[in-house]
């Protein structure tokens, strides 16, 4: 993955490029919009996303960091950003999972390894990052920031498994999953929510009293109870159950969860305010499909064509990204509440400059290759892991600026 970075997004003229993460000219030298190996990586400024799905990124908007997963080698790298969440420069600071930036050892068992990350959730209460170890661990590792970040630092508890130096568990119970492929954190109400595709549901662990190994999950959505993992099409049941990778994202403000049912080609809304939450809830509304039984795919303005998928939400202005992977686009939609209905069109679309057009994987500016994760941050930025073109892309997105098509704004 990388990120496009450069001077503060408000000096970026005309949305054109201004910088990037993971593809430099040299080892410190320009960036390069259309390049997409690995850039060398393992290092400090690359990323090897290359031919596997997957790859996550969350931001911390307090402390002004990016933590994107490099999920081929096994590791999260931590970038420094400025007070405007623009990274800094091109370099990692930290990395965890690995010993240094320039080796990658293969996936082993512990506090302080990693093995195919992918979802990442940051709480900005308790400066903790969660991270869903999606590869035979399959596990959710907590790291405690409270005293700094190190290489390599261990992680401090593991959601999943009761020891944090063994495997998760692959069981249908409230303590265990068979992949965390995406996570969404509640700061407001200390609730994690992981996406256990395998199981074909969305976990709901409420952390407020705090954290132990192997804890169990309150709340499971998609299945009626904790023991199930079946697929359906209907308002209370996904379909994970296949190679695309579904995500999630999460509204603070109206305490909506929105799901990305990758393999329905939809996006399911649900109403988790704290107290309404109940094993196998329906889902309020859905995008993507004009009923809850539809799972069909095609390329307009209302509907979805889902591979890989990526979601971000914009808590302040009721946006939802959608990070659409068959088509190598994202589709914005206006979800304030009271205006939503199910199959309704999107308002916006990034990657390609009409909604109708099928879209060929590129890498340009304004162009995608892969989509595999999503996150925005409160200074109106859209970051974008575009994991077979090994970068992090970057748009400046604030109300009224938006344009179909318009390129990004920075990189990593």
């Amino acid at each position: 993955m990388f990120f496009v970075i450069g001077p503060k997004l408000a000096n970026a003229a005309a949305y054109s490029a201004s910088d990037l993460l993971g593809q430099l000219n040299g080892s410190n030298g320009p960036v390069v919009y259309t390049k997409s190996d690995s850039n060398n990586a393992p290092n400090d400024t690359g990323f090897n996303f290359s031919g596997l799905p997957g790859g996550g990124i969350t931001i911390d908007s307090v402390n002004h960091r990016a933590f994107v997963a490099d999920t081929k080698s096994n590791r999260v790298l931590v970038f420094s950003l400025d007070s405007s969440d623009v990274p800094i420069d091109h370099i990692a600071d930290y990395v965890l999972g690995q010993n240094n930036f320039y080796t990658v050892s293969a996936p082993a068992i512990s506090s302080t390894t990693l093995d195919y990350p992918m979802g990442l959730a940051y709480d900005s209460v308790n400066n903790r990052l969660f991270v869903g170890d999606d590869g035979y661990d399959s596990r959710i590792m907590v790291f405690d920031f409270s005293s700094g970040i190190t290489n390599k630092m261990p992680a401090s508890y593991i959601l999943g498994g009761t020891d944090i130096n063994n495997y998760g568990d692959y069981t249908t119970a409230s303590s265990s999953f068979a992949g965390a492929q995406d996570l969404a954190y509640d700061a407001t109400n200390s609730r994690l929510f992981a996406l256990d595709n395998t199981n074909n549901r969305v976990l709901i662990f409420n952390l407020s009293s705090g954290i132990t190994n192997g804890m169990p999950a309150s709340y499971v959505i998609g299945q009626t109870t904790f023991a199930s993992s079946t697929t359906g099409t209907t308002s209370s049941t996904v379909n994970f159950a296949s190679s695309k990778d579904s995500s999630i994202a999460y509204d603070s403000v109206n305490q909506r969860l929105f799901v990305a049912d990758a393999n329905n080609h939809r996006v399911l809304i649900f109403d988790v305010a704290s107290g309404s939450v109940a094993n196998g809830m329906p889902a309020s509304f859905v995008l993507g499909q004009t009923s809850f039984t539809g799972s069909g795919f095609s390329t307009t303005s209302s509907t979805l064509r889902f591979y890989d998928s990526g979601l971000a939400y914009d808590s302040a202005n009721s946006r939802l990204f959608v990070g659409e992977d068959a088509n190598a686009v994202v589709k914005i939609w206006n979800v304030a509440t009271g205006s939503v209905s199910n199959g309704m069109p999107a308002s916006f679309i990034l990657g390609t400059t009409t909604f109708g057009a099928g879209c060929f994987p590129a890498v340009s500016s304004s162009t995608l290759c892969n989509i595999s994760g999503l996150a925005y941050d409160a200074n109106n930025h859209l970051y974008l892991v575009d994991h077979n073109g090994s970068r992090v892309m970057i748009w400046s997105v604030a109300t009224g600026t938006v344009t179909n098509g318009m390129p990004a704004t920075n990189l990593l």
